[in-house]
C-alpha cells in the first residue's frame, strides 16, 4: 500500500525525536564519548576545556523585563565549571560575565563586546576535539524585519540599538564557525519576548529553527554538525519558571551537574556526560514543576548532532572511587600479564558507565575481579559465558543485512533525489554504534575511509561484519537493530524521511484518517489543581452519549481489562491527580469494544458519579464553524445580515473533503455571499485532502506543481468545478503548514481569494508511505511549488532563500505576539465546546479580540457592497 502524506518541518518535534541527527564520523571529531574519567581529568588539565557563562538580570533598556535569578543562575553555574575538582581547567578559561559584576571577582560586565571578545579568545585556544561550554540566562529579541534573525540582549543593550548593541545570532555563528570539529554545549534560559515593544516594531520570531542554528551549526541542509548539542529551558516564547533561588531550568541543572546525573545503569562512573544530563533535566524539570502545582507550564528542550554524547564534567566522589578501582586492575593486569585486549576492555568498562546492557554486565565483573572478589579463573569463565549468550549466529548477521538493502533498494528507485549507498550505510553503522556507546573500531573505521573501494558487495560485507561484533544486546533485539540501522540512514537524506514502527504508525494513521480507538474526550492538566479537566466530549462519541461534560472533573480511572482486551483478576484503579496528560491517555487507552470506568466530579461539584464508557472508533471533526447548533452540529453563517460564511478546517484528513463539502453546500442554500476560510493552526494531513479542498475552492485551475527526482515539473489541476464562486478571505499564521499552505497559496495564486494574517510555516514536501516489515517506510518522493511556480518548502528554496511558504496579501499582513497566539488558539479551541446537557455552567469562553478575523469581515464587506 502506497500513500502520500504532507508533513510540516516541525523543527521541535523533530528534533526532540532525534537523538541522533548528523553523520560524523570519527575521522572528523575526537570520540571524547569513550574516555574514562581519568583521560577526561588528563584533557581538562592540557586546558583543553573553555567555559563561558552570561547572565544579565536588568538591561540599559527599562523596556526589556528584568529577569529574575539570571545573574544569580549564571554565578551558580560558573562556580560548579570553576572548582577544580569537576573542571580542572586554566580560570583564564572559565569566564563569568554578568550585569552587575561588582564584588565577583574574575567576572566582566556583560557587553556584547565582552561576550564577542570571550568568544574569540575560547575559538582561538581550541583545536580539534576541544570542548566548549556557552549559557546564557537573560532576555533576548528579534533583529531586522522578517523575525529569521535574534539577538541576546546585554547590560548595555537597548531595544532601539540591538542591531549593534546586542549580541545576534550571527556574532555567535561567525565565531562558532571558527572550529567544526570541536564539542559545543550550549545552554539557553531566554525568552524572546521579554519586553514592552511599546513604539517599536519587533517582529515576533518566524521559526525556532532560525535560533539554533548558531549554536548547532549545518552540515548539510537539514544536519547539524557532529559533536554540537544545545539544551533549551523553554521554546523561547516565554520566561522560564523561577523558584525562590533560581529558575526550575538552572535549579535542575545545578544539582545534575553537582553529581546528581552521574547514573547510567545505576552505577555512578565519576563523569557526567550530555546525554545523563538530558535524562536527568526531563526527571528533575518535571518533579519540581509538579511540586510547584504547575505541571506542563515549562518544558526542556535537548538538541544533539551526531558524536553529541560526551563528558562536561567529573562528580569528585565517584571519581575518585573509579579511579582507585583502575589503579587495582592496572597492577592485576601486570601481575597476570593479560591481554592487551583484556586490559583495554577493562580500562573502558571500568572508566565509563556504559548504555549497553551486556557492557554493563561485564563492567561489574571486572569491578569485581578489581576488588578481589573474584579470582581470574572465575572471572575468564563469566566472561566467555557472558559473551556467548551475547552472540549473533551468520545467518542472522547476514540476514539483517539483506533487510537493510531492502531499504535502500526502494530508496534508489523513489527517492526524490539520486540516493548514495555508501552514505547510507556509513549512517547505518554509526547510528549502531552511537546508540550503544560503542567506540567505532579502528579497522572498521580504517574501511569506512577508504569510500572509493567499498562497492555494493563490499558494503555488505561491512555491515553484515558490524552485525556480528555487535551480538545480542537489549537495545537490539526484537527488530530493534533494523530500527536503528534504518532511521540512522534515513537521517542521512532529510528530516521527514523516517522509518515508523507499527507502534509509532498507529499514531500516525490516526491523524491521517481523522480518527481513532478510544472515548472520545479531550482534556487538560488543570496547572493549579493538577485535575484533569474535560474541554469538551468529542460529538457522538462514548464519553458524550455516557453524559460526561465540558468542565467535568475526572478524579479516577478504573480498568476492567488489560490493554489488549484480556480481563483482569480484579480492577485496577488510579487517583488521577498529579498524573502527567501522558500518563492519563495511556490509563484510557485500550482495544476496542473493551470499557472503562471513570469517577467524574460533573462541573468540578460533589457528589461524584462513575461512567462505565466503552471504548469505540472515534471520529474527530476538523471542520468547524461559528457556533453549535442544538444537535451539536455547526452553524457556519458568521454574519446573516451580509451573508458571511465562515469555516475552520484544523487539518486535513480522510474525512476532511466530505465534512467540508456538506459545510459548504449548507451555505450554498444559504445564498452566502463572502467566505472566511481559517487556515491558521493547520499542520496539514493527507495531499489527496490538500487537493480536494482546495479543488471545492479553485475549480479546474492549477493547484499546486510537484517537482519530482529529476526537478520535471507536473501542474496538477483540480478535476470537478468549483463550489464557491464568491470573494474569499484566508485566515493563516506561522503554524499554518504543509498542505494547508498548498490551499493557501492555490487561492492566492489563482485570484480566488485574499491572505491575510501571517506568513506561513514553509513546509512543502510530498513523503509517501509503504508497508514495509511490520511497519511503515515514509520518504519523500517530491517537493512543492506554488501555481505561480514559486517555491512554497523553505527548506529547498535554492538560490531564492526568501521565496518560501505564503505571505499575506499587500497591507493584509497582521502579526500576533506569541502571547496572542496562545491566547488566540485558547479562544479557537474554546469555541469547539459542546454545551452541557444537564443545565451546569460549563467553562467560560475567554473574551480574546480576533483582529485578524476582524480584518477578513471588513475586507469581504467591502467586497460584497
Amino acid at each position: 500500500m502506497l500513500r502520500s502524506v504532507l508533513s510540516p518541518i516541525g523543527a521541535w518535534a523533530i528534533m526532540l525525536l532525534a537523538g541522533f541527527a548528523g553523520d560524523g564520523t570519527a575521522a572528523d571529531l575526537e570520540v571524547t564519548d569513550q574516555r574514562g574519567v581519568s583521560q577526561q581529568r588528563d584533557f581538562f588539565r592540557q586546558k583543553r576545556a573553555h567555559v563561558i557563562v552570561v547572565g544579565v538580570d536588568q538591561c540599559l533598556d527599562k523596556q526589556v523585563q528584568p529577569r529574575k535569578h539570571a545573574e544569580h543562575d549564571a554565578k551558580a553555574l560558573f562556580d560548579i565549571f570553576h572548582d577544580p575538582e569537576r573542571l580542572d581547567a586554566s580560570a583564564d578559561n572559565v569566564q563569568l560575565l554578568l550585569g552587575e559584576p561588582k564584588q565577583i571577582v574574575g567576572a566582566k560586565k556583560a557587553t556584547r563586546d565582552n561576550v564577542i571578545a570571550a568568544l574569540k579568545t575560547a575559538m582561538e585556544a581550541m583545536g580539534d576535539g576541544d570542548l566548549l561550554i556557552f549559557a546564557f540566562f537573560g532576555q533576548g529579541a528579534s533583529v531586522g524585519t522578517t523575525g529569521t534573525q535574534l539577538c541576546y540582549l546585554m547590560a548595555d543593550s537597548t531595544l532601539v540599538d540591538r542591531a549593534t548593541n546586542a549580541l545576534t545570532d550571527r556574532d555567535i555563528a561567525r565565531e562558532l564557525r571558527k572550529v567544526e570539529k570541536a564539542h559545543i554545549c550550549t545552554f539557553l534560559d531566554v525568552s524572546f519576548n521579554g519586553f514592552d515593544n511599546e513604539g517599536l516594531a519587533i517582529p515576533t520570531p518566524a521559526n525556532e529553527a532560525y535560533w539554533y542554528e548558531p549554536f548547532l551549526g549545518k552540515k548539510t541542509a537539514t544536519q547539524f554538525l557532529p559533536g554540537r548539542v544545545l539544551f533549551l529551558a523553554s521554546n523561547g516564547d516565554s520566561t522560564g519558571y523561577d523558584l525562590k533561588q533560581h529558575g526550575v531550568f538552572a535549579e535542575s541543572l545545578i544539582a545534575g551537574l553537582e553529581g546528581e546525573a552521574d547514573k547510567f545503569g545505576s552505577q555512578s562512573d565519576g563523569l557526567i556526560t550530555t546525554s545523563e544530563l538530558q535524562i536527568f533535566l526531563s526527571e528533575k524539570i518535571s518533579r519540581l514543576m509538579k511540586a510547584e502545582g504547575v505541571m506542563g507550564r515549562q518544558k526542556h528542550y535537548a538538541l544533539f548532532g551526531a558524536l553529541a554524547d560526551f563528558p562536561l564534567i567529573i562528580n569528585p566522589g565517584a571519581a575518585q572511587e573509579a579511579e582507585t578501582r583502575l589503579k587495582k586492575f592496572e597492577k592485576l593486569a601486570t601481575d597476570k600479564r593479560l591481554d592487551e585486549s583484556i586490559i583495554a576492555e577493562g580500562r573502558r568498562l571500568i572508566g565509563r558507565m556504559r548504555k549497553s546492557e551486556v557492557d554493563r554486565i561485564l563492567r561489574v565483573q571486572y569491578n569485581r575481579l578489581a576488588d578481589g572478589f573474584l579470582t581470574w579463573t572465575e572471572f575468564s569463565q563469566n566472561r566467555k559465558n557472558l559473551l556467548e549468550r551475547y552472540r549473533i549466529s551468520d545467518a542472522n548477521a547476514a540476514r539483517f543485512t539483506d533487510q537493510v538493502f531492502e531499504v535502500i533498494s526502494v530508496l534508489e528507485s523513489g527517492y526524490v533525489r539520486k540516493i548514495n549507498e555508501y552514505e547510507l550505510v556509513n549512517g547505518a553503522i554509526e547510528a549502531l554504534y552511537h546508540t550503544l556507546d560503542d567506540p567505532l573500531p579502528e579497522d572498521i573505521e580504517n574501511k569506512l575511509r577508504n569510500r572509493k573501494a567499498l562497492r555494493t558487495s563490499q558494503l555488505k560485507e561491512l555491515l553484515t561484519d558490524v552485525r556480528s561484533r555487535l551480538g545480542v544486546r537489549e537495545e537490539l533485539v526484537k527488530e530493534r537493530d533494523l530500527n536503528i540501522a534504518w532511521n540512522g540512514m534515513l537521517a542521512t537524506l532529510d528530516n521527514l524521511t523516517t522509518y515508523y514502527s507499527p507502534e509509532r504508525m498507529a499514531l500516525q494513521s490516526q491523524f491521517l484518517k481523522g480518527n481513532f480507538v478510544g472515548i472520545g474526550v479531550n482534556f487538560q492538566i488543570d496547572p493549579k489543581t493538577q485535575n484533569v479537566l474535560v474541554s469538551t466530549p468529542i460529538r457522538n462519541s462514548p464519553a458524550f452519549r455516557a453524559g460526561i461534560g465540558a468542565g467535568d472533573i475526572i478524579t479516577a480511572i478504573t480498568k476492567e481489562v488489560a490493554k489488549d482486551g484480556t480481563p483482569l483478576n480484579q480492577l485496577e484503579t488510579v487517583q488521577t491527580k498529579g498524573l502527567s496528560q501522558e500518563e492519563v491517555v495511556d490509563w484510557i487507552r485500550g482495544k476496542e469494544g473493551t470499557a472503562i470506568i471513570l469517577t467524574v466530579l460533573p462541573a468540578g461539584r460533589a457528589p461524584a458519579k462513575e461512567f462505565r464508557v466503552v471504548r469505540s472508533q472515534i471520529e474527530q471533526e476538523t471542520v468547524f464553524g461559528v457556533t453549535r447548533n442544538g444537535d451539536n452540529s455547526w452553524d457556519f453563517l458568521f454574519n446573516r445580515t451580509k451573508g458571511i460564511g465562515y469555516v475552520r478546517i484544523t487539518m486535513l484528513s480522510e474525512n476532511t473533503v466530505d465534512d467540508l463539502r456538506k459545510a459548504l453546500d449548507g451555505l450554498n442554500n444559504k445564498n452566502v455571499k463572502g467566505l472566511i476560510v481559517d487556515l491558521r493552526f493547520n499542520l496539514g494531513g493527507t495531499v489527496a485532502a490538500s487537493r480536494g479542498v482546495s479543488e471545492l475552492f479553485v475549480g479546474k485551475q492549477v493547484i499546486y506543481k510537484e517537482r519530482d527526482r529529476e526537478r520535471s515539473e507536473t501542474s496538477i489541476r483540480g478535476s470537478t468545478d468549483s463550489m464557491v464562486d464568491v470573494p474569499i478571505a484566508c485566515l493563516v499564521n506561522r503554524e499554518t503548514a504543509a498542505g494547508s499552505e498548498i490551499i493557501a497559496s492555490s487561492l492566492q495564486d489563482n485570484s480566488r481569494g485574499i491572505i491575510i494574517g501571517e506568513r506561513t510555516s514553509g513546509s512543502a514536501s510530498i513523503q509517501t508511505l509503504k508497508e514495509f516489515h511490520g511497519g511503515t517506510l515514509k520518504y519523500t518522493i517530491a517537493t512543492f511549488a506554488r501555481p505561480n511556480g514559486k517555491n512554497l518548502d523553505r527548506l529547498n528554496a535554492g538560490n531564492n532563500p526568501n521565496e518560501w511558504g505564503v505571505t499575506p496579501d499587500t497591507g493584509y499582513t497582521l502579526s500576533l505576539s506569541p502571547k496572542d497566539r496562545e491566547n488566540l488558539l485558547k479562544h479557537l479551541q474554546e469555541g469547539e465546546v459542546i454545551p452541557r446537557r444537564d443545565g451546569k455552567l460549563g467553562p467560560k469562553r475567554s473574551n480574546f479580540k480576533d483582529e485578524q478575523l476582524e480584518m477578513a469581515v471588513d475586507y469581504l464587506k467591502k467586497q460584497i457592497r
